[in-house]
C-alpha cells in the first residue's frame, strides 16, 4: 500500500483558509448582532412609536356615534347602547395594531404601560358586566341572571389577562364580548330585560366608588415609592388609567342616555368628575419619576393618586344628590 507524502501537504492553504473562513464568520456576525440588537428593536420602537395610541381623551367613535340622537330612543335601545358602552375598551384593544399584549411573550411583553393599561381594563369591565347582569338586566332580585352575561362575567371574564394558551385571554375575551352581543341582539327582539332604576344608578355610583372598583386601583397608586421599584413605578399609572376609561366611557353614555340625572346629581359635580377622567385618560408622562419627600424630581404618582380621589368624591357626591 502506498502512503501519502504528508511532508507535501499544504498546511499553509488550510491555515489560509480558516483565516479566511473566521473573518468572512466575525464580519458577519457582527452585521447579524447589529440587526439583531439594534436594528430590529429599533424599527419595532419606531412601529411602536407610530402606531401606539397612548392618549384617549374621548370615547371611542363607534360608542359616540350611538349618542348623537337619543331623544327618541326606547328603554331596550339605551339598554343596548349602556351595555355596549361596558365592553368598549376591551374591544378596542383586542382589535388595535398590537392586539391583547399582555400575555404576549415576544416584544410586545415588554411594553409594560400598554400591558397594565389592558389589564385595568379587563378588570373594570369585568366589574361593571357583573353589576349590569346581576342589577339592571333583572326584573327583581329573586329572578336568574340573563345567561350570556352571566356566561361573559362568570366565564369569559374572569379569566386571567396574561394567559398565553389553553385557551388564550383573548380568546375568552372574544367569547365574552359575543356573549354581550348576544344579549343586545335578544334585548332589542323582547327576548331580554333592561331595567335600570333611580336606585340602581345610586347602588352603581356606590359600587363604582368602593374599595373593590375604583378604591382597588387607588390602594395601587397609594404606595409609597419606596415599597416600588424605579420600573414598576409607571404600571399602577397605567392600570389605573385602564380601570378609568372604562368607566368613562360607561358615564358619559349614562349622562347621554339619562340627562335628567344632570339635574339630580349637580352639573358640576358631573364636569368635574368628566374632566377628572379625561386628566387620567391623556396622562401619558415621557418618564414615570418617584420624587422622595422634599425631592426636586416630580411624584407623578402622587398626581394620578389626586385625580383618583377627587373622581371619587364627585362620584360620590353624585350618588348622595340622586338618593335624596
Amino acid at each position: 500500500m502506498i502512503k501519502p507524502d504528508i511532508t507535501k501537504f499544504n498546511y499553509q492553504a488550510i491555515i489560509n483558509f480558516i483565516k479566511k473562513f473566521l473573518s468572512f464568520f466575525w464580519k458577519h456576525l457582527k452585521v447579524s448582532s447589529a440587526i439583531i440588537f439594534v436594528v430590529l428593536p429599533s424599527i419595532f420602537i419606531i412601529f411602536y412609536i407610530v402606531v401606539e395610541r397612548t392618549e384617549f381623551p374621548i370615547m371611542e367613535k363607534s360608542l359616540s356615534q350611538n349618542l348623537v340622537q337619543t331623544k327618541n330612543l326606547d328603554n331596550r335601545q339605551k339598554g343596548a347602547i349602556l351595555v355596549s358602552s361596558i365592553t368598549s375598551q376591551l374591544e378596542r384593544e383586542l382589535n388595535s395594531t398590537l392586539g391583547w399584549s399582555a400575555n404576549d411573550i415576544g416584544p410586545t411583553k415588554f411594553l409594560d404601560n400598554r400591558n397594565n393599561r389592558q389589564k385595568g381594563v379587563i378588570y373594570a369591565t369585568k366589574l361593571l358586566t357583573q353589576f349590569f347582569s346581576t342589577n339592571i338586566a333583572k326584573l327583581g332580585k329573586g329572578e336568574e341572571e340573563n345567561p350570556d352575561l352571566q356566561a361573559a362575567r362568570d366565564t369569559y371574564f374572569v379569566y386571567q389577562p396574561s394567559k398565553y394558551w389553553f385557551p388564550s385571554s383573548e380568546r375568552q375575551y372574544n367569547l365574552g364580548i359575543k356573549k354581550i352581543f348576544k344579549y343586545k341582539k335578544d334585548l332589542l327582539a323582547g327576548k331580554a330585560v333592561y331595567n335600570l332604576r333611580t336606585d340602581d344608578v345610586y347602588k352603581l355610583l356606590k359600587f363604582m366608588t368602593s374599595e373593590n372598583f375604583l378604591g382597588e386601583p387607588l390602594g395601587r397608586l397609594n404606595q409609597h415609592n419606596e415599597e416600588q421599584s424605579f420600573a414598576d413605578l409607571d404600571d399602577q399609572i397605567y392600570y389605573a388609567q385602564g380601570v378609568v376609561l372604562v368607566v368613562r366611557d360607561f358615564v358619559e353614555t349614562l349622562l347621554a342616555l339619562y340627562p335628567e340625572y344632570l339635574t339630580k346629581g349637580g352639573q358640576d359635580n358631573f364636569k368635574s368628575a368628566l374632566r377628572d377622567m379625561r386628566l387620567i385618560a391623556t396622562f401619558n408622562p415621557m418618564v414615570v419619576l418617584g420624587g422622595k419627600h422634599d425631592s426636586m424630581l416630580p411624584d407623578h404618582r402622587t398626581k394620578m393618586n389626586k385625580y383618583f380621589f377627587t373622581l371619587i368624591e364627585r362620584l360620590n357626591d353624585i350618588a348622595e344628590s340622586i338618593n335624596r
